[in-house]
């Protein structure tokens, strides 16, 4: 299979490799003789289930002993390229300390259990404790986890529109939404009707033993079919917490910042940089929101580049910014500093979740990032926390030049377009 194809004008990509269940067992063992070593290494457990040899990919965490002062595993560590490739990501790097916390961050990653995480590699216990938690309780860290889900398949609308598809990818991307389906079904009132689950099954079942010509029709329908769901998946999240949500003033939280933006009409607008998502009242449905969203993709240029650096802003419900508010509302620490500098916003307040368990899990998130964050610069490879919501990534970055700029482009121009493009569609 070539690295890269086209067919009827769609560039495919990253071919899934039939390797089977015992290239997986491989790949563990080979983890754990050459990463248990690792000096302060604890413990190697491992999250999720590849249900798909040869197109799901195996995630771990690596646990290290609270008082190993590097807690990284360093470039000399080389794993095959078999094992690259079943891996597909980074470990996932934490301390014994904070282990127990992972419940509050993501109860699916932890199947609402940490004990039931199996260890590739241990020489040591893991500082699991079940966290016992109320009905509604559970109910509210997955309704904000299913959101966070929801936001790594805004890819599937970018790559549909510019008919990109890195199959391994879209196929992760097409389960992933199997799931968010499943979990907002589960715990949201407005419900989201599709076949995308039988019909993902049966593709993936055949998927080594048909022609990807003939299987094409039947991939780009179930791409269209999950960028719907990831923008239905924000409004069903916004609806099952709208009698749960009290509104806090900004200068309350903000202060007086120069990314107020003023607005012509009396709609709210509020944008943040780092996620990349704009929250509007504007009562438009999610294949709107969705038309709008791919209306705004653009692409520009830097000055002094040659290449064009792509700018997608998804447009979603404004109840569904009680994600990124309660970061808003911390004290201090790296999360409350940079997103006062990543938000654009007209109105005079914010939509918050007032739920002791939201602010204890904002604060854990907070002090995880506090506390790992500041290590990155020193060049551990692979450190921090990546899971819980995606800006975790961006915090990685300096304020560079390029950051700077694309800023500025967002304020003085971005936004205005955006301003216009829901006034012309207000109903």
């Amino acid at each position: 299979m070539p690295k890269t194809m086209t067919i009827d004008g769609w560039k495919l990509s990253d071919f899934p490799i039939a390797y089977g269940p015992e290239d997986y067992d491989d790949a563990r063992k080979e983890i754990a003789e050459k990463v248990g070593p690792v000096s302060g290494v604890k413990t190697i457990l491992e999250w999720g289930k590849p249900r798909y040899p040869g197109i799901s990919d195996i995630d771990f965490f690596v646990v290290f002993e609270q008082e190993s002062p590097s807690m990284c595993i360093p470039p000399s560590v080389k794993l095959s390229p078999k094992t690259q490739y079943l891996m597909k990501h980074k470990f996932l790097v934490i301390s014994d300390k904070h282990l127990e916390d992972l419940l509050y961050m993501a109860p699916w990653i932890t199947y609402n259990n940490p004990e039931k995480l199996p260890a590739i590699y241990s020489k040591g216990e893991a500082n699991f404790k079940k966290i016992n938690l109320s009905d509604e309780e559970e109910r509210i860290l997955n309704l904000m986890f299913l959101y966070e889900q929801n936001e790594q398949m805004v890819d599937l609308a970018t790559c549909f529109h510019n008919k990109s598809l890195p199959l391994r990818h879209i196929l992760a991307l097409l389960n992933l939404a199997k799931r968010v389906v499943q979990k907002a079904n589960e715990y949201c009132e407005q419900k989201i009707e599709t076949d995308l689950e039988a019909r993902l099954a049966k593709i993936i079942k055949n998927w080594f033993k048909t022609d990807i010509k003939e299987m094409l029709p039947e991939i780009l329908y179930l791409v269209e079919e999950a960028a719907r769901i990831s923008f239905t998946a924000p409004f069903s999240f916004a609806d099952a917490i709208k009698d749960k949500v009290s509104y806090v003033k900004l200068d309350e939280i903000v202060g007086s910042s120069k990314n107020r933006v003023k607005n012509s009409n009396n709609n709210v607008f509020f944008t943040s940089f780092a996620y990349n998502k704009l929250f509007t009242d504007l009562e438009l449905t999610p294949k709107e929101a969705l038309e709008a969203s791919l209306k705004m993709y653009k692409k520009f240029k830097m000055p002094g580049k040659k290449e064009e650096i792509p700018l997608w802003i998804t447009v979603q419900p404004y109840l569904a910014s009680v994600n990124l508010t309660a970061y808003f509302c911390l004290e201090g620490g790296l999360l409350a500093d940079r997103f006062r500098k990543d938000i654009f916003f007209s109105g005079d307040k914010f939509p918050v979740l007032d739920y002791p368990v939201i602010a204890k899990r904002t604060r854990l998130i907070a002090g995880l990032v506090d506390h790992y964050i500041p290590r990155e610069g020193q060049g551990t490879q692979g450190k921090g926390i990546l899971f819980g919501a995606s800006f975790f990534n961006y915090l990685y970055r300096d304020e560079t030049l390029k950051r700077k700029l694309l800023i500025r482009y967002i304020k003085r121009e971005y936004f205005q377009k955006l301003v216009m493009l829901f006034k012309n569609n207000q109903r």
